[in-house]
C-alpha cells in the first residue's frame, strides 16, 4: 500500500526559470484553474506565463477526485437565499457550461484524459439530510436544473433519498492538464516549474532566484499568497479531506456523494474505486485516523494507494474570482473551490479571461471577490476567525512554537501525515521545512526546534 495521488503517475516536464524576464500576463500556479486562464488567454493569442512552486498539477488538482459536475454538495438552495433567483440561475447556468466545455476542449484537441460520461448523485441516509435534498431538489426545480429524485434505483451503498443528475463526467485530472499544458506552450505560451515566488508587487514578482516583470498577474495559488490589499486569509477557511483508491472489479459508472456528517463520495476509474471524505478543517485534527477510518468502513475491499488534499472554503461557498481589490487593475485572484474546482476552475479561466480582455461576463460581478456579503458570511466570518486571531495575537508576541512563515500562527504536528499544519490559513510544511501548501512563501528550517 502506498501514499500517493493516482493521478501522479502521469507526468509532464517543463522549463525552470533560469533568468529575469519580462511577460505581459504572468500566472503564478500550474494548476486546473491557473492552465485554464492560460489556455483561454492563448486562444485569445495572449503570450502567457505560468510558474509554478512545484511540478504542474502536483498541489490539489493532481489530489482530486474529479467529480465533474453541477452537484457541489446541497448548495442552490442556499444560493438562492443568498444571491436571489436571477444571481443563482447564472450560477447554474456557468456550471453547467463548464462542463459542456470541458468535453469541447477534450474532444477538439484530442486529450486523452479518460474523460466518461456518467450519472451524478447526492444521497443521504438520514431524516435531517432527507429534509436537505427535498429543499435541494425544490432548487432544482426552481433553477430549471433537469434531476430525478430516487429513492429505490439500486446502488452499491444504502440510503433514503437521492437527487441524481445525468450527463455529468469524469475524468483523469493530471492527464486534462498535460493536455492543456501542451495547447498552451504551442500557442507561444511558456510554463516554468520549481519557481517559488516570495514576493509580489504592483508590476513585478521575485522569485527565489529572479525577478519577473509583468503588466498584468493572476494568482492562482490555491491560496492566495499575497495577503496585504485583500486579506483572503479572513473570508474563507482551509478543510481537508483524505481520499482511499480501493481495488474494484463491479461494474460501476456514477459519482456519489453522501451529504451526511461523515459521508464519502465515492466514483470509479478504471478497476479502481475512490472514497473521500473525512473532512476537518485544516490543523484540527480529529482522534480517528483518517485513512484507517475509511479503510475501517470499507473493509471488504482492498487498498491500492491513498491520499489527502484541501481546498479553501468561502463565507458564502462561492469561489471569489476577478480583481484582488477594488483598487486593482493589473492584479487577479482565484480561489475557494470549496473542493469542487473541475467545474470552478473552468468558470474560473474563462471570467478572468474576459476580465483581461475587457469582455463583459455576467457572471463576473457574483463570483468578484468585492461581492457584497450577505449577513450569513458575516456569522460565519466571526465563527472561523475568532480562534485565529488569537492564534494571530499569540504569534505577534512570539507566544507560538512552532509558528508558521506566513504570519506566526501556531502549526500544530499532523501524525498521519508527518507534516506541520497551520489551524489559521491551511499553510502546510514538512519537518525539513519543505512548503506543501501556501499561503506560506518561505521556506522554514526549524519547525521541530
Amino acid at each position: 500500500m502506498t501514499s500517493k495521488s493516482l493521478w501522479l503517475e502521469t507526468d509532464y516536464e517543463a522549463l525552470k526559470l533560469e533568468e529575469d524576464i519580462n511577460c505581459d500576463i504572468l500566472i503564478i500556479g500550474a494548476g486546473l484553474s491557473g492552465l485554464t486562464t492560460a489556455y483561454y488567454l492563448s486562444k485569445a493569442n495572449k503570450k502567457v506565463v505560468v510558474i509554478d512552486a512545484n511540478r504542474i498539477g502536483h498541489g490539489t488538482s493532481g489530489h482530486t477526485t474529479a467529480h465533474i459536475t453541477l452537484q457541489h454538495d446541497a448548495v442552490y438552495y442556499k444560493y438562492l437565499k443568498y444571491f436571489g433567483l436571477s444571481k443563482t440561475k447564472i450560477i447554474a447556468k456557468e456550471n453547467i457550461k463548464a462542463i459542456k466545455e470541458i468535453k469541447r476542449i477534450v474532444d477538439e484537441n484530442g486529450l486523452e484524459c479518460d474523460l466518461e460520461v456518467s450519472k451524478s448523485y447526492l444521497l443521504t441516509n438520514t431524516e435531517k439530510g432527507t429534509k436537505v435534498l427535498e429543499k435541494e431538489y425544490k432548487a432544482y426545480k426552481t433553477l430549471e436544473i433537469e434531476s430525478r429524485l430516487v429513492k429505490d434505483e439500486e446502488l452499491f451503498i444504502p440510503y433514503k433519498l437521492g437527487i441524481c443528475l445525468e450527463e455529468q463526467m469524469h475524468f483523469n485530472p493530471m492527464k486534462y492538464m498535460v493536455g492543456l499544458a501542451k495547447i498552451i506552450t504551442e500557442k507561444g505560451s511558456i510554463i516554468y516549474e520549481n519557481t517559488r515566488v516570495i514576493k509580489i508587487k504592483d508590476d513585478y514578482v521575485l522569485t527565489e532566484d529572479y525577478k519577473i516583470t509583468f503588466e498584468k498577474v493572476v494568482i492562482a495559488t490555491h491560496n492566495p499568497i499575497k495577503e496585504l490589499g485583500g486579506f483572503y486569509s479572513l473570508k474563507k477557511y482551509q478543510d481537508r479531506s483524505y481520499t482511499v483508491a480501493f481495488n474494484y472489479d463491479r461494474d460501476f459508472n456514477g459519482m456519489l456523494n453522501v451529504i451526511d456528517k461523515d459521508g464519502y463520495t465515492y466514483r470509479k476509474y478504471e478497476d479502481l474505486l475512490l472514497v473521500g471524505g473525512r473532512d476537518h478543517k485544516c490543523g484540527k485534527e480529529s482522534k480517528k485516523e483518517h485513512y484507517n477510518q475509511i479503510i475501517k468502513d470499507n473493509n471488504e475491499l482492498e487498498v491500492y494507494t491513498y491520499w489527502s488534499a484541501q481546498d479553501p472554503i468561502t463565507l458564502d461557498h462561492l469561489p471569489y474570482i476577478g480583481k484582488y481589490n477594488r483598487r486593482s487593475e493589473n492584479m487577479y485572484v482565484i480561489t475557494g473551490f470549496g473542493k469542487w474546482g473541475m467545474t470552478n476552475s473552468n468558470i474560473a479561466g474563462r471570467i478572468i479571461c474576459d476580465l483581461i480582455l475587457k469582455v463583459n461576463n455576467e457572471a463576473s460581478e457574483i463570483y468578484s471577490p468585492q461581492r457584497i456579503k450577505p449577513c450569513v458570511a458575516w456569522m460565519n466570518l466571526v465563527k472561523y476567525n475568532v480562534e485565529d486571531i488569537y492564534n494571530y495575537m499569540l504569534g505577534i508576541f512570539k507566544l507560538n512554537k512552532p509558528s508558521c512563515p506566513h504570519l506566526k500562527c501556531k502549526m500544530n504536528f499532523n501524525k498521519e501525515e508527518g507534516t506541520f499544519d497551520c489551524p489559521c490559513h491551511g499553510s502546510r510544511i514538512t519537518k525539513d521545512g519543505k512548503i506543501l501548501e501556501t499561503p506560506a512563501k518561505k521556506q522554514k528550517q526549524d519547525l521541530q526546534k
